[in-house]
């Protein structure tokens, strides 16, 4: 349910004021989407056709991307740039 962060923010920190609840720490920043970023690194247009997925392909996305020559190879080297990421973890308690 969308909501203000700020304001959830606040009263999880009041609820578990002795550190033992859950808490939120809003973070401001520019979000930018994988559509976003094809067009800021290359130039080219993309557009989602797919998402998700199974097997490590879970909150994957599937973009058709258009452009010149130039803008595709851009494009594709920015990917590959990317690809086999390993996932963020955060560190264990």
């Amino acid at each position: 349910m969308p909501g203000d962060i700020r304001q959830v923010a606040r009263e999880l920190s009041a609820a578990g004021a002795n550190g033992s609840g859950p808490s939120l720490w809003p973070v401001d920043g520019v979000i930018v989407t994988e559509i976003e970023a094809i067009q800021l690194l290359s130039g080219a247009r993309a557009a989602p056709v797919g998402a998700g997925g199974i097997a490590g392909a879970e909150g994957s996305v599937r973009l058709s991307v258009w452009g010149t020559r130039g803008e595709l190879e851009l494009a594709e080297a920015a990917v590959e740039a990317v690809l086999g990421e390993p996932p963020f973890l955060a560190p264990a308690p």
